[in-house]
């Protein structure tokens, strides 16, 4: 692990620091499902400044196989918005365009193991911050009994709270690895403030997808961390007693201090108010849309307005598989499937950026984030740590 101190001399690529300041600036975002169409003008200065780096060192461009995959989706995804037949929005168009020349330009360049540890913790205090003013500021969203927690921004946008909770649930599991697992053992007391923050924050959106993903990447990592032990002594036995000790007590003082209205949205209305069966009802619309185009798709159109004109539905899609399908076609979801498990097989002993990915998934199974700055950020970042695992011959969990 002491590859990361040794590198802490190198200076960090313009690109991270340009995104990691991005990250750090969320809670400017003004969108209510934190997408990059009001929040684009860094991340254009990232792709800009990035080119020119390499253009300046006079790197030579390497294509990778995911590069080719994040083409072939471009192409696709210019063909359906010309073949389509419904008026294409432009916001959802050149949003697609930009992920997809932020994916392609920051992963053409080469990183270090710096560049990685300095942008995972912008995405931490990034997490914190909106964790913080879930917390402190407590904007309530929803009119019923069970509403829920999130935050608004400064043009009155509040953010749907599944949304933001798919959101900083990734950075939680970053932090929590840093705690147990710790580069700089000076900063594990910090990261267990961290760790509790985010979670606490996510607790308070009474989003249950982001519940669900969080529960499942702690379980994850507490597994990574126990079985990297070979061999079982005393001191490990009460590690492992002290850990479960503290993660009762949390979770029995977290329940206490969660609000009853969001205690109610989290374990008892929400199963019983219809949204679940409605939920399938708007995934069975979307199939039965899908069925009518499958193989192009509708193009950059609202997935609510896909559902009305082509199957007269009323609802939004809340599947991000579903929603690529409506979106890019079968090709483009394609695609994307194929870039996910490309990136999980080149995570070489990668455990626990393997469950990140999954609890990612289990979010995205949830909602449509198919456009959110989360779901690409974790993307880009996997595969900037994909690239300097295999040029550098560093372990995995030494990045992070």
């Amino acid at each position: 692990m002491n590859e990361i101190i040794k590198t802490n001399s190198k200076k960090q690529s313009i690109t991270t620091f340009l995104y990691s300041i991005a990250l750090l600036f969320m809670f400017t975002n003004n969108h209510n499902a934190l997408m990059i169409a009001d929040y684009y003008q860094i991340f254009l200065l990232a792709i800009v400044a990035t080119l020119l780096s390499i253009l300046a060192r006079k790197q030579k461009i390497i294509l990778s196989f995911n590069h080719i995959v994040i083409i072939s989706f471009a192409m696709n995804f210019i063909l359906v918005n010309l073949l389509t037949s419904l008026e294409i929005d432009r916001g959802y168009f050149l949003s697609y365009l930009l992920y997809i020349c932020l994916y392609f330009v920051l992963t053409l360049k080469k990183y270090n193991s710096n560049d990685i540890y300095k942008f995972i913790t912008a995405y931490i205090h990034s997490a914190v911050i909106l964790a913080l003013m879930i917390i402190i500021i407590r904007h309530t969203y929803g009119m019923d009994t069970s509403f829920r927690y999130t935050i608004k921004f400064s043009n009155n946008e509040a953010i749907d709270p599944n949304y933001l909770a798919a959101y900083i649930i990734v950075p939680a599991l970053f932090s929590l690895k840093r705690w147990l697992m710790p580069v700089d053992r000076n900063k594990k007391f910090y990261y267990a403030i961290t760790t509790l923050v985010i979670c606490f924050g996510t607790l308070l959106t009474g989003s249950r997808a982001a519940l669900i993903a969080l529960v499942v990447g702690i379980l994850c990592v507490m597994y990574y961390y126990l079985i990297k032990f070979k061999k079982v002594t005393e001191k490990t036995i009460l590690k492992i007693y002290a850990s479960l000790i503290v993660l009762f007590f949390i979770c029995i003082i977290s329940l206490f201090a969660l609000p009853n209205v969001v205690e109610s949205r989290l374990f008892e209305s929400s199963y019983n108010d219809g949204s679940n069966k409605l939920r399938f009802a708007h995934w069975i619309a979307s199939l039965e849309s899908i069925g009518k185009n499958p193989l192009f798709g509708y193009g950059s159109v609202e997935t609510k307005n896909i559902l009305m004109s082509s199957v007269h539905h009323y609802g939004d899609v809340h599947n991000t598989v579903l929603s690529f399908w409506l979106q890019t076609g079968l090709v483009g979801l394609t695609c994307m499937i194929i870039l996910h498990i490309r990136i999980w097989s080149l995570l070489k002993s990668g455990f626990i950026l393997k469950s990140i990915l999954i609890c990612n998934v289990i979010t995205a199974l949830i909602i449509s984030c198919q456009l959110t700055i989360g779901f690409w950020t974790l993307l880009i970042l996997l595969e900037m740590i994909v690239q300097v695992q295999k040029e550098n011959k560093i372990q995995v969990i030494d990045l992070i």
